[in-house]
């Protein structure tokens, strides 16, 4: 049976007492307007529902560090917080077979240091960057404390950038968390082309600043400097730390 609240019967009556020529108030024209009043009710009702569930599912799982680099954290267990645009995939194809995201997360400021801790599961552990930006810039240095070429990301291509194999991981590889130093630039940072043969003429040396653009070698050998003259700026990218499935019993 269908049910009504007091407050509908009310206000449908009072809106029904007086009709024209004397007439009394029709009980069944009370009850339709009261139905039609309450599935409007439920309709406002769903729609903030929904509103509210939409933005829930948007922001899931999304973490936005701020601009003053937010360190990634020691992976036990996966962590992926990825944005539309620059996500990554849960396994890859690698040189070693299959391999799976041990920790992953977005960041979306570039111009800055991030440290990424991470604690690998086999020799084999390697790493992806996405950016949403292609032609950003980006420069990795590894836990044995090498250098990658800075390149832009474009260049990166969709798979592992680097991966570890028994001669390149450290000793202490399966024993203890191992860090990654990256550091993304701007596409528009002042950066030459690779060979740049002037060197960054330097205004003043000891201040690191630049009259023209920066050659590559003395960006790998001060990025911070670097990143002082671009400043903290707004870029999405994202990284993915990839491992071999745990071995039972390992």
């Amino acid at each position: 049976m269908t049910q009504y609240t007091e407050d509908d019967l009310r206000a449908m009556f009072a809106q029904n007492s007086v009709r024209e020529a004397g007439l009394p108030p029709r009980v069944s024209e009370i009850k339709r307007q009261g139905a039609r009043t309450r599935v409007r009710r439920r309709a406002a009702a769903g729609a903030a529902l929904a509103g509210a569930a939409a933005t829930v599912v948007a922001l899931a799982g999304v973490v936005l560090p701020g601009l003053d680099g937010n360190p990634g954290e020691p992976a036990t267990d996966v962590t992926a917080y990825f944005l539309t645009g620059v996500e990554l995939p849960r396994t890859m194809e690698s040189t070693y077979g299959p391999v799976s995201l041990i920790f992953g997360q977005t960041y979306h400021s570039v111009g800055e240091k991030v440290r990424i801790t991470f604690r690998p599961t086999s020799v084999h552990t390697g790493f992806a960057i996405r950016c949403a930006d292609l032609k950003a810039w980006v420069l990795v240095r590894d836990a044995k404390g090498t250098w990658n070429d800075l390149t832009p990301c474009v260049r990166l291509g969709r798979g592992l950038q680097v991966q570890y194999d028994q001669s390149s991981a450290t000793p202490d590889w399966l024993r203890a968390p191992q860090n990654l130093e990256v550091w993304v630039f701007p596409a528009d940072a002042p950066i030459g082309s690779a060979g740049l043969a002037d060197k960054c003429p330097l205004a003043d040396r000891r201040a690191g600043r630049c009259d023209g653009p920066w050659d590559r070698e003395a960006i790998i050998a001060m990025p911070e400097r670097l990143a002082a003259q671009t400043g903290p700026q707004r870029g999405l990218w994202s990284i993915g730390i990839y491992d071999e499935e745990p071995r039972p019993g390992s």
